[in-house]
C-alpha cells in the first residue's frame, strides 16, 4: 500500500540510522533545501543529474557558483524503513531511495543494527525515448566532524568478498577524540561511502573522487568527473573548501539501468558503560568497516527485497487498525523510534546491549520516561530487542557496575531516570532527576508488558531473566505503596509544564505500575504476593476515585477544584488486560469530558495550556472507542501536513495554531503505536485479528 498522496512530512528521514547517522530533508523538495542533521545542522549532501548532457539537481538547493535547475519532483512515499523520491528531467525518470533497513531485530540483531544505508538509483524514460543518464553523489567531510572547520583526513581501499568488490572511501577528523566532548554531533569515528565495483559489462560504469566539492560538482556539470582524481594534499579544514567524497554512475533509460551506493558511520566506541568502552555491535566479531561494507553488499538485494515486504506489513498492519492516515503516520514514525538508539556488544555478559539517546530534549542515555512512551512500538515490533535496551537500567539499579571499571552504588527506593549524558554513563544516583513513582511506575508496567508479549509469541520462560532483579523490583513496588495514593510534590515526565503537586494521572501510573507487578508476581507463579500487591492496587484505585472526583471528569490536581488533565496513564490497565482497579466509568466520564475540549489540531493536555503531545494524546484516544481513536488520528494527521515547524516529527505542539514550543525527532513517537497493541484493540471488539508483523 502507498501512503497518503496528501501527506507532507515536516521532515523526511534519509540517512537515519543513529543519533550521530542521522539526515533528514526539512523541505517539500528536495532541492529546496539541504538536508540536514536532526538537530539542524547542514549535512550538506548535493545530488546532480545529467540526462543528455544538460545537468539538473534532484538534491539539494540551488548552487551559488553554478546554475543548475532544479528537476522536477514527481512523487514521494515515506514507509517504515524506505524514502524514495522520483523526479523527471529532460525526458528522464529519476527514481532515488534512501533505504535503512532497520528490521528483524529479535531474529538477527547483527543485521538488523548494521550502520548501513543504501542509496539507490533507477533511471527510466519519461517519451519511450532512449537517454544517456548520470547520476552523482556527494557526502560532504562536515558530516563528520561538529565544527565545520575542524581539520580532517581522508582515504580509500577496495574491499572484497567472494565475487563482490566495493570501493570505500573515508572520512573523519585527524584529532579522533574519542568520547572527547558531548554535543549532539560527532567528531570522532568515521564515515564512509561505499560504491560496488561491477564485475564486467553487466552493472553501471562508475567514477569516486575525493576532492573539494565546488570543483568536483563543476566537474560533473561539465562531463569532465571521470577525469578527476583524488586530492592527495595534508589533512586539512572540512569546509575549506569543502572536501567531499563523491560517486557518479553512468545509466541509461534500459529495463536493467539501476545503481546504488552505501552510506554508513563508524562510532568506533558505541558508549562508555561506568568506566568501560563498549563497541559498537558489529565489531564484537573483529570487522573492519570495509568488512562490513562488502557484507553489506553481498545482502544488498535480498535486504531490499525483505524491506519492502517488511514495510508493506507494518503499513498494512496500522491501516487495519485506523486506516491510511495511521499507516502514514507509523511508517514515518518508524525510524524515528529505530534511528534514536545504538547497540553495544557487552564483553562481560557476551550480549549486545541497545542504548536510546533522549534526544532534543536532554542528551541523556536511556531516559526511563523517554524510553517508557515509545514502548507500544518496542512492545509489538521488537520485544527482545527491547529486553537488552533495559538491561543497562537494570544492572545499574541492581548495583552490578563494578565489573565495568566505576562502581558505582545506586542506593534510592526508586527507579533510575537515566545513565549519563550521551554517549557516557557515570550518572551518580543522587544528581539524576528524581522522578520517584514516574519511573518505578513506568518500568514495572514496561516490565510486564514484555512478559505478556513474550507469552504472546510463545517465548519461553518470559519471566526468567527476572532471576537476579526480583529484590530491586520489590523494592519499588514498595516505594510506590508508601507514596500512594497521593504522591505529593515529585517531579513527572511532564515537567516541561511546570510544578503540578498532588498529581492524579502521576498517582494513576503508580497505581497500574503496582498492578502490573502483581500481574508479573502472577506469571512468576507467586500468585500470594501478587494477591498482596493486588489488593494494594484494589484500595488506591478507590481512593483516587474519591479524592480525584470533580463531577463531570476527575482533577488534574487531587487538591485543585476545576482542574482537568488527560488521564493517559490508565490505558496500560487496558493495553496490558490488568484487573479493572478502574473501572469503565472512568474511562467512559474522562473520554466525555476531552470531546469538550478538543481544538482543531487536537485536545490540550491539561487546563494550564493549550499545547498537547502525540504520544499521550494517541494513549487517551486508545482509551476511549475506535471511532475516537481514529478522529485523534485525524486531527493528529492535519497537523502533521499543516505544521509550520520544520522539524523531525515533533511530539508538543500547539492545538490551536500548530507551532511547536521545542522537541524535535524523539523516539517518544513511537507511541503512537498504541493501537496495534492486543489489550487495546479488544478493548474496542471482540473480533480481533491477529496482527502479523515480522519481528
Amino acid at each position: 500500500a502507498q501512503a497518503l498522496a496528501s501527506l507532507r512530512p515536516p521532515c523526511v528521514p534519509l540517512d537515519v540510522v543513529s543519533p550521530y547517522q542521522s539526515t533528514w530533508s526539512c523541505s517539500d523538495e528536495l532541492t529546496d533545501s539541504w538536508p540536514q542533521h536532526w538537530a539542524g545542522q547542514v549535512d550538506g549532501h548535493l545530488g546532480l543529474l545529467r540526462v543528455d548532457g544538460v545537468t539538473y539537481r534532484y538534491m539539494g538547493p540551488p548552487l551559488h557558483l553554478m546554475s543548475v535547475p532544479a528537476a522536477k519532483q514527481l512523487s514521494l512515499n515515506v514507509s517504515a524503513t524506505t524514502t524514495t523520491y522520483t523526479f523527471s528531467a529532460g525526458g528522464a525518470v529519476l527514481t532515488v531511495e534512501w533505504q535503512t533497513p532497520a528490521f528483524g531485530h529479535d531474529s538477527d540483531l547483527d543485521l538488523a543494527a548494521r550502520p548501513v544505508t543504501y542509496v539507490s538509483f533507477t533511471a527510466s524514460s519519461a517519451d519511450d525515448q532512449q537517454h544517456d543518464v548520470e547520476v552523482y553523489f556527494d557526502l560532504p567531510a562536515i558530516t563528520a566532524t561538529r565544527q565545520p572547520n575542524e581539520t580532517v583526513t581522508w582515504s580509500r581501499q577496495t574491499a572484497a568478498l567472494n565475487a563482490s568488490r566495493v570501493e570505500v572511501m573515508r572520512v573523519g577528523t585527524t584529532a579522533q577524540h574519542v568520547h572527547g566532548q558531548g554535543s549532539d554531533k560527532i567528531n570522532w569515528g568515521y564515515r564512509y561511502l561505499g560504491v560496488p565495483l561491477s564485475a564486467g559489462s553487466d552493472g553501471p560504469v562508475s567514477h569516486t573522487c575525493m576532492a573539494a566539492g565546488p570543483k568536483l560538482r563543476a566537474a560533473f556539470k561539465a562531463g569532465s568527473f571521470s577525469t578527476e582524481a583524488d586530492d592527495g594534499g595534508a589533512p586539512q579544514p572540512a569546509n575549506s573548501p569543502g572536501l567531499v567524497l563523491a560517486a557518479a554512475f553512468k545509466l541509461t533509460t534500459g529495463p536493467a539501468s539501476q545503481a546504488h551506493l552505501l552510506l554508513m558511520l563508524d562510532e568506533v566506541v558505541a558508549q562508555k558503560y561506568f568506566g568501560r568502552d563498549l563497541q559498537p555491535l558489529w565489531r564484537a566479531s573483529g570487522r573492519t568497516a570495509a568488512d562490513l561494507l562488502v557484507a553489506a553488499e553481498i545482502d544488498f538485494p535480498e535486504r531490499r527485497q525483505q524491506a519492502a515486504m517488511f514495510d508493506s506489513e507494518v503499513r498494512r498492519a496500522l491501516e487495519d487498525v485506523a486506516g491510511e492516515s495511521y499507516g502514514a503516520m507509523g511508517s514515518l514514525a518508524y525510524r524515528q523510534v529505530t534511528g534514536a538508539t545504538t547497540v553495544a556488544w557487552n564483553p562481560l555478559r557476551g550480549e549486545p546491549w541497545p542504548f536510546m539517546k533522549e534526544i532534543s530534549s536532554d542528551g541523556d542515555v536511556s531516559t526511563v520516561d523517554v524510553i517508557f512512551p515509545a514502548f507500544p512500538f518496542f512492545m509489538q515490533m521488537m520485544p527482545e530487542f527491547f529486553r537488552k535496551l533495559l538491561l543497562p537500567l537494570m544492572v545499574y539499579a541492581n548495583n552490578g557496575t563494578e565489573p565495568y571499571g566505576l562502581y558505582m552504588p545506586y542506593n534510592l527506593q526508586w527507579a533510575p531516570h537515566h545513565l549519563g549524558h550521551w554517549p557516557i554513563c557515570d550518572l551518580r544516583p543522587q544528581d539524576q532527576e528524581q522522578m520517584p513513582v514516574e519511573e518505578s511506575g513506568n518500568m514495572l508496567i514496561m516490565i510486564y508488558g514484555l512478559a505478556l508479549r513474550q507469552k504472546e509469541l510463545s517465548m519461553p520462560t518470559p519471566t526468567a531473566w527476572l532471576k537476579d532483579f526480583w529484590p530491586v523490583l520489590r523494592t519499588w513496588a514498595d516505594f510506590l505503596v508508601s507514596t500512594l495514593p497521593d504522591p505529593g510534590n515529585q517531579l513527572c515526565t511532564d515537567d516541561f509544564e511546570g510544578p503540578n503537586p498532588h498529581n492524579t494521572n502521576l498517582a494513576a501510573k503508580g497505581i497500574v505500575g503496582l498492578g502490573a507487578y502483581a500481574a508479573l508476581l502472577e506469571a512468576d507463579g507467586q500468585s500470594a504476593l501478587a494477591e498482596k500487591y493486588n489488593e494494594q492496587a484494589r484500595v488506591f484505585a478507590q481512593d483516587w476515585m474519591r479524592m480525584a472526583d470533580d463531577g463531570d471528569h476527575f482533577r488534574r490536581q487531587f487538591d485543585l477544584n476545576g482542574t482537568w488533565s488527560q488521564k493517559y496513564n490508565l490505558v496500560w490497565q487496558k493495553a496490558l488486560g490488568l484487573e479493572k482497579f478502574f473501572p469503565d466509568t472512568v474511562f467512559e466520564t474522562e473520554e466525555a469530558y476531552y470531546a469538550t475540549k478538543l481544538a482543531r489540531y487536537g485536545i490540550p493536555l491539561d487546563d494550564r495550556h493549550n499545547y498537547t503531545k502525540v504520544d499521550w494524546t494517541m494513549w487517551s484516544a486508545a482509551m476511549g472507542s475506535q471511532d475516537q481513536f481514529m478522529s485523534t488520528v485525524e486531527a493528529l494527521y492535519t497537523w502533521l501536513n499543516e505544521s509550520p515547524v520544520r522539524v523531525p516529527f515533533s511530539d508538543w505542539f500547539e492545538t490551536e495554531t500548530g507551532t511547536s514550543p521545542g522537541f524535535r525527532a524523539r523516539p517518544v513517537i513511537g507511541g503512537i503505536f498504541i493501537g496495534l497493541l492486543k489489550g487495546t484493540r479488544q478493548a474496542w471488539s471482540d473480533q480481533l485479528e491477529e496482527l502479523v508483523v515480522m519481528i
